[in-house]
């Protein structure tokens, strides 16, 4: 077994949550901007392909709390 780089392996974690961080946050920005316009053409169009067809893009989480929102502001 080879020895464990300890710097090596802190500059590599270091920089995968950085990445991480930075998906992160354009996921929680689209997710945002995305929803609200889904709401808004549900409203109009009262078409729930909408709401459903982003509900199956998203991870488990992401999922569970568009589902509370749509469901409050439906």
């Amino acid at each position: 077994m080879a020895e464990f780089n300890r710097g090596g392996f802190e500059t590599t974690f270091k920089k995968q949550l950085a990445a991480l961080a930075k998906s992160e946050k354009i996921t929680k920005d689209t997710l945002r901007d995305v929803s609200r316009s889904v709401l808004e053409a549900h409203h109009i169009t009262e078409n729930i392909s909408y709401i459903n067809q982003l509900l199956t893009v998203l991870t488990p989480k992401n999922r569970e709390m568009c589902t509370l929102f749509f469901k409050e502001f439906s």
